[in-house]
């Protein structure tokens, strides 16, 4: 199988970069990484990624697509990443904003 390269599409998965052909985000598969690299492969050969595009992943440099930022709305902040990511995060645990 030929390796599938690494794209951005506006029209799926919000505009994660993902492996070309799946619906598998680059930052799940860093994600997942923490389990450990056996873990990793087993769970992602299942879905049919072969380990260079395991590798190719976790070796992606996000590109600058624009200029970071932030949203904090009432509930959950989403951090905006340069490279075109969009990453909600849940407050802390006894968070207070003032």
């Amino acid at each position: 199988m030929t390796m599938r390269p690494i794209v951005r599409d506006s029209d799926m998965l919000s505009g994660r970069w993902r492996i070309d052909g799946t619906e598998i985000a680059i930052a799940a598969i860093r994600q997942d990484y923490a389990q450990g690299m056996e873990e990793l492969k087993r769970q992602y050969r299942s879905a049919h990624l072969t380990d260079e595009e395991i590798q190719a992943a976790l070796a992606f440099e996000f590109p600058a697509v624009r200029e970071p930022d932030v949203e904090i709305p009432l509930s959950p902040l989403t951090v905006h990443c340069e490279c075109g990511e969009d990453t909600p995060r849940p407050p802390a645990p006894g968070a207070r904003f003032r």
